[in-house]
C-alpha cells in the first residue's frame, strides 16, 4: 500500500466525507440533501463522523467550496439544498 491509502494505524485510510459523498452519489438515483448523504455514508460504513455536532452542515460548506473550483468540481447543485455529481461531457453524449 502506498502512503496515500494507508492510515496511521497501518490499516486502510478512511475516506474523506467528500470522497464518500462522491461514491454515494455515483450510485444514487438522483440528487440528495446533505443530511441524507451524511446518514447514508455512515450507514454504508463509507465514513465515520468525528466530534462535530453538525456533519451535514460541514458537508454542505465543503460542497460549496468544491463547487467554487468550477470545472474541477465533482459536484453540482441540483436544487435548493440538493447536490449531485457533475456529469462529464463525454458521459452526457
Amino acid at each position: 500500500m502506498n502512503e496515500n491509502t494507508q492510515g496511521t494505524d497501518g490499516g486502510p485510510k478512511a475516506m474523506t466525507l467528500l470522497d464518500a459523498t462522491a461514491s454515494l452519489l455515483s450510485t444514487a438515483p438522483g440528487p440528495m440533501r446533505c443530511k441524507d448523504i451524511v446518514e447514508a455514508v455512515i450507514a454504508r460504513g463509507l465514513w465515520s463522523p468525528g466530534k462535530g455536532k453538525t456533519p451535514d452542515r460541514t458537508l454542505c460548506a465543503a460542497l460549496q467550496r468544491e463547487m467554487k473550483k468550477g470545472e474541477g468540481s465533482r459536484f453540482v447543485k441540483a436544487g435548493p439544498g440538493q447536490f449531485t455529481l457533475k456529469v462529464a461531457e463525454s458521459d452526457a453524449e
